[in-house]
């Protein structure tokens, strides 16, 4: 562990150092000011600080780190400095009680709408305030960062305006209140977990450029009735839309390759699902504990069928046909006979 102190702080036992970055800050007061000579907010440095209400950066900070305020609940406003030239990925994460950003309009690397943060040229939308029910991202934005509406419980709709090409990974997670969110034809990059727990999301369209779903992309989304997937897209990775339990039919497109581990897995309500030629593996409890699935149909072509796939089914009617691919693999897995796995192929 480095802990080498700026000399005006050694006697400042708040503040973990290493030379003029501040790593970790051990106090517990609800209003901090970082002393003078500290150029960098470590990576997580006041992550999970509940309490923390104030922050003062000082002009001598240039870099803010990844999640460095992740989940600072109680947290009403930041200053950015003009210092400031770099802000980490989730660097305000989870600061739900956030109503302000402090940056003045001469700022040289970012500005504000008064509602978003952006970098100074306005193509990447780096966080948002939780203070707004409806919000239009601004033309010219090309990239929604990483985390950058993460936790927005206030958030019920979001415009996004044509020629935003990136939806980063975790940027609407845990919007809880989000129920409406159109998607434009220029999204060809929908990351990981985007829409995690957007527990009143109801519906979905997804453009044709757009080649996967991602890790966790729709997880927990379980008001999600309809879910519409391009044809564009060739694999649908894990988790993807496990526990959307309101979803009652998927089209997965006839390009998708592989579906992963967890994909619809505790989609309680799904009662149908055609799986095209294409699919060559369906893996780990991919359907696992979609308890009104009554009919699967699984192409010859499909190769693998991972443990636990069809798990906690109960109704659905056939078993494995004897001697297909699907059967040899269901067999290594040793779930071809379980009656909690059934499925019939086509």
């Amino acid at each position: 562990m480095c802990n080498i102190p700026v000399s005006n702080l050694q006697s400042d036992d708040r503040f973990e150092l290493c030379e003029t970055t501040l790593k970790k800050f051990i106090g517990k007061e609800t209003q901090v000011v970082i002393p003078e000579g500290v150029t960098k907010i470590g990576d997580k440095a006041f992550a999970n600080c509940s309490f923390l209400t104030s922050i003062v950066i000082p002009e001598s900070v240039t870099e803010i780190g990844e999640g460095a305020f992740l989940k600072c609940s109680s947290l009403k406003s930041v200053t950015i400095p003009h210092s400031v030239k770099q802000i980490g990925t989730g660097a305000f994460a989870g600061c739900s009680a956030l109503k302000e950003w402090s940056i003045t309009s001469d700022h040289p690397y970012f500005k504000t709408d008064g509602i978003g943060l952006f970098i100074k040229n306005g193509t990447k939308l780096i966080g948002c305030l939780n203070t707004e029910k409806k919000y239009q991202i601004p033309k010219g934005v090309t990239i929604i960062g990483e985390y950058a509406f993460s936790d927005c419980s206030s958030l019920t709709s979001v415009v996004i305006p044509k020629g935003v090409t990136i939806i980063g990974y975790n940027a609407f997670s845990g919007c809880s209140s989000l129920t409406s969110v159109v998607i434009p034809k220029s999204i060809t990059t929908i990351g990981s977990r985007a829409f995690c727990g957007c527990s009143s999301l109801t519906s979905i369209a997804i453009p044709k450029g757009v080649k996967k779903i991602g890790f966790g992309t729709f997880d927990g989304c379980n008001s999600l009735t309809s879910a519409i997937i391009p044809e564009s897209v060739v694999e649908i990775e894990d988790q993807a839309f496990s526990g959307c339990s309101s979803l009652t039919s998927i089209a997965i497109p006839k390009g998708v390759t592989t579906i992963g581990d967890d994909a619809f897995r505790d989609c309680s309500s799904l009662t149908s699902v055609v799986i095209p030629k294409s699919v060559r593996i369906i893996s780990c409890r991919a359907f696992k504990g979609c308890h009104y699935l009554t009919s699967v149909e699984i192409p010859e072509t499909v190769e693998e069928i991972g443990y636990d796939a069809f798990a906690e089914c109960p109704y659905l009617p056939n078993p494995v046909p004897a001697r297909s691919k699907a059967d040899n693999s269901a067999k290594k897995e040793k779930f071809s006979n379980d009656e909690s796995s059934f499925f019939s192929l086509k």
